[in-house]
Formats: C-alpha cells, sequence, structure tokens
C-alpha cells in the first residue's frame, strides 16, 4: 500500500491481475472513516479536530470529542490553532486511543 497523503494505493494481491495491471498501483477508494482514524494516529498527522469529529455519526460524535478532550488534558494530543495530532507520549497510548474511538458506533 501506498499513502500520497491524500489518496491511498495498493498493489492488487493476486499474482494474475498483477501481471496484467503491468506492476500498476491501483487507487484505494474505498476508504472508511476507521482508516482515516488509524492512519492519522499512526503516521502522527496534523488533523483538524472538526474533520476528525465529522468521522463519526452525530450520536457518538460526543463521545469521540471527550475521549479527545481527555487525551488532549493528558497530554497525548497538542493542539494548535485548531489541528490536534499525537504526541510522542500520546504515542504510547495510541492503542488505547484507537480501540476507545474505534469501539464508537462509526459506520
Amino acid at each position: 500500500h501506498a499513502f500520497t497523503g491524500r489518496r491511498r494505493f495498493f498493489h492488487s494481491c493476486s499474482l494474475e491481475k498483477y501481471m496484467a495491471s503491468g506492476h500498476h498501483l491501483a487507487e484505494d477508494t474505498g476508504v472508511s472513516p476507521r482508516d482515516v482514524l488509524i492512519n492519522w494516529l499512526r503516521l502522527r498527522r496534523k488533523m483538524r479536530i472538526d474533520k476528525v469529529l465529522a468521522l463519526f455519526p452525530p450520536r457518538p460524535r460526543a463521545q469521540a470529542e471527550a475521549i479527545i478532550s481527555s487525551a488532549l488534558s493528558r497530554g497525548w494530543f497538542t493542539r494548535q490553532r485548531g489541528l490536534i495530532s499525537l504526541t510522542h507520549e500520546g504515542l504510547k497510548y495510541s492503542d488505547s486511543l484507537l480501540r476507545d474511538l474505534w469501539s464508537l458506533d462509526t459506520p
């Protein structure tokens, strides 16, 4: 898999399809909100807090906001001008953060 910062690509798992494609990457258009979330945390990218919260349906959005707020107060995220990113300390807890956010009712 490859990620350009905006789009994801992959090679086919099937040798026949891979050979037939001329070894070209295919665009992964089926990126789920959970994929966005896991990549954002794993890559320690800055992301607008409103975009993170928009990954969740209205009902669990408040729960996601509470999880992020708690992580901010623990120093696991930094916040600058509406952007949040995982800190070095937060990286230690990224699995827990992801579990908590993942368990919310996401599509």
